[in-house]
């Protein structure tokens, strides 16, 4: 009888610890992630950006929307200097850009 407790107590003492190793390994991994976000000062991360055509301007400008901060300013190219029959202000790309 006494043996039979024994093996459980083991099993569960091996899961348990199978766990926190788990644990520790996720907390390290998430620990060098962001020290390496504070050493660079940077981080990858996917954000929506917004294309507006300004035709008086004649400027090409992309705008994420989350911030409204300015990514590019631009000259349009000549094919983008023919203006659409639709409104080319409502194009939203997504894309990844560097905080």
């Amino acid at each position: 009888m006494l043996t039979v407790i024994l093996r459980v107590r083991k099993r569960i003492k091996k899961s348990i610890m199978a766990e926190l190793n788990s644990d520790v390994k996720a907390a390290e991994a998430r620990e060098t992630k962001l020290a390496n976000i504070v050493a660079t000062r940077t981080e990858r991360r996917e954000v929506t950006v917004e294309v507006k055509y300004d035709y008086e301007l004649s400027r090409v400008i992309r705008s994420r929307t989350d911030t409204g901060e300015v990514i590019s300013d631009r000259e349009m190219t000549s094919d983008e200097k023919q203006q659409e029959l639709f409104d080319a202000n409502d194009i939203i790309e997504s894309r990844h850009e560097e905080a």
